[in-house]
């Protein structure tokens, strides 16, 4: 193996991912030549659509996995929250590297919290799941869709168009805009996405020597995680744009997860927790998500996909 191609969206975010991908690649393996490969994909498209509008899965992937497919790249880099569960077959999630702060943030006119928004504030976010929850919060906020990368929903807030944005800490650190940031949000209290502050890599499952590189540089505290919130919203039957949340904590020799379904308006909500080793954990999601939809997740889920 003498060359590693990687697939990639082209944002600034995207890149960053990569290329951190691409450092680590390097120093474990010095005498491989990595270069990156831009692709676009059809949420990159569509950029003056709302993403629950678009109505598709992979809207961030299918056309990186479709490259990978045809051999044009070698591996695929994404935000690990922007991947549906059921991939394209023949490939799989090989990887993650270890994951960064997992929590949302706002960003906000004048630094302020969120408990410091007025009545019919006006909030913008791309995600039915934090407009659940930031409805579920304060139900006189107006939140409206905002698109574009997070510079550009950075500067639609100093100029004045939303009073706040709610985006993932992740992205902001990994661009080294920490200083954007006016409040973390509590993740016990706004569940973060399935893989949310995860970089996961893609690879086709028979592509053998680039599947040993990556065992080098993977984070197995971070890929398990990520799997089992994937597991649960597999059994939820969710997507990446349905408002379900998910945290997970690795203690000890444990994993610790709660999650819930919202309803869009957040007037809804099915929470619940639970803990288990690496052997039971999964089977105990797929037990939660039965669990949720039985408590009136199903009936949430259904509503959302009638709209």
């Amino acid at each position: 193996m003498e060359t590693i191609r990687i697939g990639t969206r082209s944002s600034a975010l995207a890149l960053h991912q990569a290329e951190l991908v691409a450092s680590q690649l390097k120093s474990c393996l010095p005498s491989v030549t990595v270069s990156i490969v831009k692709i676009k994909t059809q949420g990159d498209k569509l950029l003056d659509v709302p993403l629950a509008d678009i109505g598709s899965k992979g809207l961030f992937t299918s056309e990186i996995e479709q490259a990978l497919m045809r051999g044009d790249v070698d591996l695929a880099v994404h935000s690990a929250k922007d991947l549906p569960t059921d991939m394209t077959p023949g490939v799989q999630l090989t990887a993650t590297l270890k994951r960064e702060d997992v929590r949302d943030v706002i960003v906000s006119r004048d630094g302020l919290k969120l408990d410091e928004l007025g009545q019919k504030a006006v909030i913008g976010t791309s995600s039915l799941r934090r407009q659940a929850v930031m409805q579920r919060y304060n139900s006189t906020w107006q939140l409206k869709p905002v698109r574009g990368n997070v510079q550009t929903r950075i500067q639609k807030v100093r100029d004045g168009e939303y009073d706040a944005v709610v985006l993932a800490a992740a992205g902001l650190v990994r661009l080294n805009f920490q200083d954007q940031i006016s409040e973390y949000l509590d993740p016990y209290l706004f569940l973060p996405a399935v893989g949310q502050g995860a970089i996961g890599i893609q690879t086709k499952v028979d592509a053998q020597d680039i599947n040993e590189a990556l065992r080098k540089i993977n984070d197995q505290a971070t890929f398990d995680c990520v799997q089992v919130e994937r597991v649960f919203l597999e059994a939820v039957q969710g997507g990446c744009q349905v408002p379900v949340g998910v945290y997970t904590q690795q203690k000890k020799n444990e994993v610790h997860m709660k999650a819930s379904i919202l309803s869009i308006d957040g007037s809804c909500e099915v929470t619940g927790e639970i803990k288990g080793s690496h052997d039971t954990i999964e089977q105990k999601a797929k037990a939660l998500a039965q669990q949720l939809l039985q408590q009136g997740g199903a009936a949430i889920l259904r509503e959302i996909r009638h709209v």
